[in-house]
């Protein structure tokens, strides 16, 4: 039915609750894997606060002075962030779009 959709919003949804199951596609073992990690990073999160936990790939938090960030796929892999500097641009813009914030008023 999605064949030649490409990469939308929804396609997530199905890895992020771990419910490939839904859809009689023919998912590898690698989605599943996928699927098993990135939902367990989700309910790890909603229990902590932290999206890390046993059995999975260090998520690291991100800092600007170490601009590594996590990978879902697989295997789950870390790395420099794609195109940090074009990132860089829109945070700019968001920090002129909201001037000072609240707190420092």
């Amino acid at each position: 039915m999605y064949e030649g959709c490409g990469a939308s919003h929804f396609a997530e949804l199905w890895y992020v609750f771990d419910h490939l199951n839904q859809e009689s596609w023919h998912w590898s073992l690698a989605d599943r894997k996928v699927a098993e990690e990135m939902s367990s990073y989700w309910i790890d999160f909603a229990k902590s606060g932290n999206p890390n936990g046993p059995d999975l790939p260090a998520w690291p938090a991100f800092s600007n002075t170490d601009s590594k960030t996590l990978y879902l796929g697989y295997p789950m892999t870390i790395a420099g962030v794609a195109n940090l500097n074009g990132l860089n641009v829109f945070d700019a813009v968001y920090k002129t779009v909201r001037g000072t914030p609240l707190a420092a008023q």
